[in-house]
């Protein structure tokens, strides 16, 4: 704590809360974003800035202990004004571990290169001559110029992190490597590196001025307010596309129907079509993608029929309630999803739906706009809860009729329907 709190508060140590009401006090952050039960049998996930909470802990900490957890924290009533209060609340706000990660990566945006008279560091940006040669002969594409690389990055050559660390503008260093791709993968390399100049990145501080250059808020303390905000909306959407997902699945599961081998074999041949287009056609390129995820092609058609099944499946399952809930898109609906796909591909509204109504695509885009909105009606009637059983508010949440996107789930706000 700053230390004008820091006098007062003789043992304090780190207090994470949850939001609203429940507040866990523990010696360590590992509970933080964790999912605890509380004595009286609620439970909710721990979020370490709820203020308003956190001064109730300070002032009576044994009515928010964690069931299991001895109440060690002791009780600053009558010890710190309400000023102090403040101080401290504001100082565990800034330490949050989550909300500093967002914070900082918004100052990386803004970061400078400054120019250094010292030996290169982890973390600082060089600029390099490199040149790669296998028995002497220079590597063909593998020598760079002016070559500006991030000291311990790892995504350049295998060593050179280790060889210039130590080294100062103008030093050359030689080392062997193996190299990693292209004609010569495999082989071994002798390297040589010059280190032409030596940087080091500076973040801007985060105040009340880098506030006003970086979002439309006057202070430092609206911004964290406003990432904040955003982290527990991505969090929401998270946990809304997971259930969605998870509740297709069920669905998919719960319903055994014949289905047309004709729809089967063109959704097998739109994904492997997907597949054999993005390698350019090359069939070797093909066989070497197969290598490396170590499957034969009867594995990859096998894999590929399996999905496309549960595809089909999916959709004649969403067609079906999309007609007795007698779900439609109107045009609202599709102005307004066309309008923000363009804005994900960086398009103009009209160009991208001249590109969808040119390519013949418009019909499919409505079904699937259908699909979603029928799979959000059963969503509505379901019960969704996290991985710790709590249950999982999706009121707020306006369910999208994108269609669903593929999201890896988070082992503690993963949802159960």
């Amino acid at each position: 704590p700053p230390p004008s709190v820091a006098a007062s508060l003789p043992g304090l140590i780190w207090v994470a809360l949850s939001p609203g009401t429940s507040v866990v006090i523990s010696p360590c952050s590992a509970l933080a974003w964790r999912s605890r039960r509380l004595p009286a049998g609620t439970s909710s996930s721990i979020a370490p800035w709820v203020a308003v909470t956190l001064t109730a802990a300070l002032i009576a900490p044994t009515a928010y202990v964690v069931e299991g957890y001895p109440p060690i924290m002791p009780t600053y009533q009558g010890l710190i004004s309400e000023e102090g209060l403040l101080q401290l609340t504001a100082y565990i706000n800034q330490v949050d571990p989550i909300n500093r990660q967002q914070l900082d990566s918004l100052r990386e945006r803004f970061a400078t290169l400054t120019g250094v008279e010292r030996p290169v560091e982890t973390g600082d940006y060089v600029s390099i001559d490199l040149t790669a040669s296998v028995d002497g002969e220079e590597v063909e594409g593998g020598s760079a110029t002016g070559l500006s690389y991030e000291v311990g990055a790892g995504d350049l050559i295998d060593g050179i992190d280790e060889a210039i660390v130590g080294k100062s503008a103008g030093d050359t260093v030689s080392f062997e490597t193996t190299l990693r791709q292209g004609d010569k993968a495999g082989a071994q390399a002798d390297v040589a590196v010059t280190v032409n100049s030596v940087k080091r990145k500076e973040l801007p501080a985060a105040d009340d001025e880098f506030a006003q250059l970086a979002s439309e808020f006057d202070t430092v303390e609206e911004l964290r307010a406003d990432l904040r905000e955003r982290l527990v909306r991505a969090k929401t959407l998270g946990q809304g596309s997971q259930a969605r997902e998870k509740l297709l699945e069920k669905l998919v599961e719960s319903a055994d129907f014949p289905l047309p081998e004709s729809a089967v074999n063109a959704e097998i041949g739109y994904r492997e079509h997907d597949v054999v287009h993005s390698l350019g056609h090359d069939d070797k390129l093909f066989d070497e993608l197969l290598a490396g995820q170590g499957k034969t092609r009867e594995e990859f058609t096998a894999e590929l029929r399996e999905s496309a099944v549960k595809s089909v499946r999916a959709q004649f399952l969403l067609d079906a309630i999309a007609d007795a809930e007698q779900v439609n898109v109107g045009d609202a609906e599709l102005t307004e999803y066309i309008v923000r796909q363009a804005a994900s591909y960086d398009m103009a509204p009209k160009e991208f739906a001249d590109q969808i109504v040119q390519g013949g695509n418009l019909p499919a885009m409505v079904a699937d706009m259908r699909r979603t909105k029928a799979l959000a009606t059963v969503l509505e009637s379901a019960t969704i809860t996290d991985a710790s059983g709590n249950k999982v508010d999706l009121s707020a949440l306006a369910l999208s009729t994108a269609p669903v996107a593929d999201t890896e789930p988070d082992a503690d706000t993963e949802p159960d329907v």
